[in-house]
């Protein structure tokens, strides 16, 4: 949020030199970008501020006034960092990505908050992008009532209607599109306003193509997305589900395997494309079972990386079972737990521990009695 707020008068006079200097970020991928305004309904002579980030707060300076709906300035900026506009004193803002060229803004209100932002960057080409595909699915939903009507079909109002067609659309742009901030907030919102009836066919392909689009959540994310699937959450005590998995040869393996071999089982969930999440990885913990125990236990890494990553031969291997179910192993994670990495398995194949990171060591001497 913004800490410092100037007066108009202040702003219009000019801005310190140090605001100035401070407007000049230092990074390789800086540059002088081009800000253009096509605004309508806001005064000529409205001060446009630009605010920029500097130690964790915005630093404000008046960089243009509207003309007759136009303004345009240049600054010299970071193409990976957000940036703010506001007008005169208001306290609403508009809050962007900014990138190296033009960058443009357009809006029918003073209030900045709701313009548009058109540029080069990936993440404001894809808000828009979705942004876009909304407004179209409303203008085919339109479209359709209106041929029914010329047509003579009922179009008798349905609440749902409209709501359906945009879910099932919206799903038919996503199926494609990559992983990012505005593919998850859509994903959530299909979550949690599903206008389909319980216990209908129409109801059952939603979910089918809902489950779809889940395989693409990050598994730094999954925890987030636990309410997408509903269930009960595993206990101590139940028995572990079976999924089919794959080896790097992809030979079909099962988790049944280990059942019946008087061992106990750790199992994994591991990322190795996150790279924050290997720095955190207790591998000295691991190797030690693996060398030490592996006449008491078995270890299974249940590797949740695409299968394009898990395919390419290019990420780290492990010594003991590594498999992979080539789904993002999603529904592997979700029918054992989101929040732990570790889950420890009794040879009766019944779950008896949780554990993570930063706890392994010391669960896995309270699980497996015979670790010293």
């Amino acid at each position: 949020m913004r800490k410092v707020v100037f007066p108009i008068l202040l702003m219009i006079c000019a801005m310190s030199s140090k605001a100035q200097s401070l407007a000049a970020p230092s990074s390789e991928n800086s540059g002088i970008a081009v800000f253009e305004g096509d605004i309508k309904n806001v005064p000529d002579g409205t001060v446009v501020n630009f605010w920029f980030p500097e130690n964790g707060d915005y630093i404000g300076e008046a960089v243009a006034k509207v003309v007759k709906g136009k303004f345009t300035f240049k600054k010299k900026i970071n193409e990976n960092a957000k940036y703010l506009i506001t007008l005169g004193e208001d306290q609403k803002e508009l809050a962007f990505l900014a990138a190296l060229g033009t960058t443009k803004f357009t809006g029918d209100s003073a209030d900045c908050s709701h313009w548009r932002v058109d540029n080069d960057n990936p993440m404001v080409v894809e808000e828009n992008a979705f942004r876009n595909r909304k407004k179209a699915i409303k203008e085919e939903y339109q479209k359709m009532v209106k041929l029914k009507e010329m047509k003579g079909e009922d179009v008798s109002e349905d609440p749902l209607a409209e709501d359906r067609f945009y879910a099932n659309s919206m799903f038919d742009f996503m199926k494609d599109r990559p992983y990012s901030p505005f593919y998850k907030k859509e994903l959530i919102r299909l979550r949690f306003s599903s206008p389909f009836q319980r216990n209908t066919p129409e109801k059952s392909e939603f979910e089918k193509k809902r489950r779809e689009l889940c395989l693409k959540i990050p598994f730094s994310e999954v925890t987030e997305f636990k309410s997408l699937f509903g269930g009960r959450v595993p206990n101590v005590g139940d028995k572990i589900k079976d999924f089919t998995l794959y080896d790097h040869d992809g030979k079909e393996h099962h988790l049944e395997e280990f059942g019946n071999n008087n061992k106990y089982l750790l199992m994994e969930f591991c990322s190795k494309e996150d790279k924050e999440l290997m720095k955190s990885r207790p591998e000295s913990v691991l190797e030690d079972l693996y060398k030490n125990y592996s006449n008491y236990l078995d270890i299974v890494t249940i590797n949740c990386d695409v299968k394009e990553a898990w395919m390419s031969g290019k990420l780290p291997r492990d010594k003991w079972n590594e498999w992979n179910d080539y789904n993002n192993s999603l529904f592997v994670r979700m029918n054992y737990s989101t929040i732990f990495r570790y889950v420890f398995i009794s040879p009766e194949n019944k779950i008896i521990g949780f554990g993570n990171s930063d706890d392994l060591k010391d669960k896995v001497k309270r699980h497996f009695a015979f670790v010293k």
